[in-house]
């Protein structure tokens, strides 16, 4: 099921298919930066006022404008996927950072950066982790649900989401 909510947008470059988080009120959102925040949803634009919508997907909104966040687990939407990237029909993604902020990027896979932590499986997919250790990794935000490399400039993706 899909759902939505409006929110004003806290800056002019939230663009329809990018990765949004809550901004500095409760009425607000800004581009996901990745790092720090967990991403709410995916700025909408179908769902858009008439009053707000931008001439097209590949336009912002203006700071100010009303947009839909849309929160839509297994459902699919049309997402900004970052430049430089290879996505093959089901890799995961996540939420991009720095100058991809706010568009999907390859997730990383989850690893133990430091510490002494030891796993033994419980069973195929879920070992139990004893120990102290860092472990550094992305929040997996949805699924390709197609193949799309990306060399110079971004594309369009469309992603099973998982938010």
């Amino acid at each position: 099921m899909t759902l939505f909510s409006e929110f004003n947008a806290g800056a002019s470059t939230i663009k329809p298919g990018y990765l949004v988080m809550k901004g500095s009120t409760d009425d607000d959102v800004l581009i996901c930066d990745g790092s720090t925040h967990n991403p709410t949803g995916w700025a909408g634009y179908e769902q858009a006022s008439p009053d707000y919508k931008p001439a097209n997907i590949s336009t912002a909104y203006n700071t100010g404008d009303r947009l839909p966040v849309v929160s839509c687990k297994g459902g699919l939407v049309l997402a900004t996927l970052a430049t430089s990237q290879t996505i093959v029909n089901g890799d995961a993604l996540a939420c991009g950072t720095s100058s991809n902020a706010g568009m999907v990027v390859a997730a990383t896979k989850m690893i133990v950066t430091s510490g002494s932590a030891t796993a033994s499986a419980v069973s195929a997919t879920q070992p139990t982790v004893t120990g102290s250790a860092a472990i550094t990794g992305t929040r997996v935000v949805g699924y390709a649900a197609q193949s799309v490399t990306t060399t110079s400039s971004t594309s369009f993706i469309l992603v099973r989401s998982d938010l």
